[in-house]
């Protein structure tokens, strides 16, 4: 039985959503098709009905503006609407507050309330 454009519509969409979360917790290059289609509850020859290769679900097709756009998802899922820059100083920033952190608790402490 085939499926209406709609139900393929959502179904790519589905497909999505789940590489995104995948390509964010395990990286792209990491994130296998049939795992990520283990998770839509499909087949691994389910995904070439929807895609032509996994550079095809990161990045989209060329010539078609709507999936291009819709697979714009692996960059803006893992950066939101911040610049890679920004995204760039704030893990140096992060890191940077890590590393007082860690110096500190490193120190010998004062007990409170002992009036030393």
């Amino acid at each position: 039985m085939r499926k209406s454009k709609e139900e393929t519509a959502q179904t790519r969409k589905r497909i999505i959503e789940i590489a995104a979360k995948a390509f964010r917790s395990n990286g792209i290059h990491a994130t296998g098709v049939a795992e990520t289609m283990a998770a839509v509850g499909m087949s691994h020859g389910g995904f070439y009905r929807h895609f032509s290769s996994k550079e095809e679900l990161r990045s989209g097709p060329d010539g078609d503006p709507e999936a291009r756009d819709s697979a714009i998802f692996t960059l803006t899922s893992m950066i939101g609407p911040v610049t890679m820059a920004r995204v760039v100083d704030d893990l140096g920033l992060s890191l940077r507050i890590l590393g007082v952190a860690k110096r500190r608790l490193a120190r010998p402490h004062k007990r409170l309330g002992s009036g030393a």
